[in-house]
């Protein structure tokens, strides 16, 4: 009940602001805040935040991987994703390659290999890279290599 007598006093406190007029003492009120001026300089300064905005994102795409300069002896040299947490990553520590498997709270170390025992990234770039129906086929006997 206190409830409904307190809305039904202000309903009718504040009923009267509505139909009075507003005193302006000899001020001419302005007609509207807004123009088309004012908006053109939001639009533009919100493409100017919008472009800056969308810079930076590239940026760091383009850049995130820097590590900086880092005086440990790691370097990540590849990885790839065997799960949807886990990976096997390709690790140069000095003349060793490490082989790692990273799962949720735990890495271990797969196979550890000498300098040279891997094949090297450019050796690999050179050799002709077939498709795979070309390997489907000379798989299936279709096509002779």
């Amino acid at each position: 009940m206190f409830y409904r007598l307190s809305a039904l006093i202000f309903f009718l406190t504040n009923s009267c602001l509505l139909f009075a007029e507003p005193v302006t003492n000899g001020v001419k009120p302005l007609s509207s805040p807004v123009t088309g001026g004012t908006v053109l300089q939001w639009f533009f300064g919100l493409m100017i935040v919008l472009v800056i905005i969308v810079g930076c994102s590239w940026l760091l795409r383009k850049y995130g991987n820097i590590s900086g300069t880092t005086s440990s002896g790691l370097k990540v040299l590849g990885g790839v994703s065997v799960g949807t947490r886990e990976k096997v990553l390709l690790l140069q520590a000095g003349k060793k390659q490490l082989v790692i498997g990273v799962a949720p709270g735990q890495i271990r170390t797969l196979h550890v290999l000498e300098e040279g025992e891997l094949a090297s990234a450019e050796s690999l770039a050179e050799q002709p890279v077939s498709s795979f129906s070309d390997h489907l086929k000379q798989i299936t006997g279709k096509q002779k290599p």
